[in-house]
């Protein structure tokens, strides 16, 4: 803690042995959960499935009973940084289903630098892309794999608006206008994600969310996650907001634990709009804002 706020140190780098070795375990695991969800019985009342292609995507939207998962890399750490053996990582995980991909965590790596957890502070900390991860967000483009700007810092996320053909995602991050985190966006990086149409997914995590950036603060009201929602919409349209979570790698307040409280957070959301004297909320408004928005990135990414 410090008198302002807390700042976490940097995480220690990781070895691509390692981290190779981490992402192949976490595939299979992956895979076998699958293969489990599908005994030859029918046994099983919510089968899993990996998601790959658009069509299965669409298709899985239409089955209640389908659970369909992405697989996202959150870090670049099990990728070479030299470009062929880069070109063989991605087209070999992209073969097992990676779709998604985060250039960095909360740490540096080959390919660029990620910013530590910091309250009051700016995403304007440390260098842009690396050479290779330059190379890095050209591939991905090329394959169909969505470039994840989450944990990426200021100069780091220009280099790749610059470079990317792609619309710009940021999946798990806030408003910096809001909530002077190290991790939440800018309002110019806001108005690229639009300019790209791109989407923000909003992050549920108090020390993301609360202006006074408290890192354990259960009670923080569901109100407050509004706000960044509503920020982004007025600021950029409703287009180019989303939900991020975070549910398994963050502090969730009591009041949105998982993801049974997500019908809570669209009652509050419409209740809060009746308040303010606006039009009640439209399905095609609530729509966009829970999977439109991120199947309409996915149709414009993916091969």
């Amino acid at each position: 803690m410090t008198p302002d706020g807390y700042e976490v140190q940097y995480a220690r780098s990781l070895g691509i042995g390692y981290a190779k070795k981490f992402v192949e375990t976490i595939m299979q695991l992956l895979e076998e959960l699958q293969q489990q969800s599908h005994p030859s019985d029918g046994s099983h009342p919510r089968p899993l499935q990996i998601i790959r292609t658009k069509n299965e995507l669409s298709t899985c939207l239409k089955q209640e009973d389908t659970i369909g998962a992405i697989l996202h890399f959150e870090g670049a750490e099990a990728i070479d940084s030299n470009l062929k053996q880069m070109e063989k990582d991605l087209a070999a995980y992209y073969q097992k289903g990676l779709r998604s991909l985060g250039l960095v965590w909360s740490r540096a790596n080959s390919f660029g630098h990620g910013v530590p957890f910091k309250f009051p502070a700016s995403p304007d900390i440390g260098p842009g892309l690396t050479h290779a991860g330059q190379g890095l967000v050209t591939e991905c483009n090329e394959i169909g794999i969505i470039v994840d700007l989450a944990h990426l810092n200021l100069k780091g996320f220009m280099d790749v608006a610059k470079i990317s053909k792609h619309p710009l995602v940021v999946s798990h991050s806030n408003v910096h206008a809001i909530c002077r985190s190290s991790r939440n966006l800018l309002d110019k990086q806001i108005d690229l994600v639009a300019d790209s149409n791109g989407v923000i997914g909003i992050n549920f995590c108090p020390s993301m969310i609360r202006p006074d950036g408290r890192p354990e603060a259960p009670e923080t009201p569901i109100s407050m996650i509004i706000d960044h929602i509503d920020y982004i919409v007025k600021r950029i349209g409703i287009d180019h907001v989303a939900l991020g979570s975070d549910f398994d790698g963050a502090t969730m307040p009591d009041a949105l634990k998982d993801a049974a409280a997500l019908p809570a957070l669209v009652y509050k959301l419409k209740k809060q709009y009746e308040l303010d004297g606006l039009d009640a909320l439209s399905e095609e408004f609530l729509d966009k804002l829970l999977y439109k928005n991120w199947q309409r990135v996915i149709n414009d990414t993916w091969k």
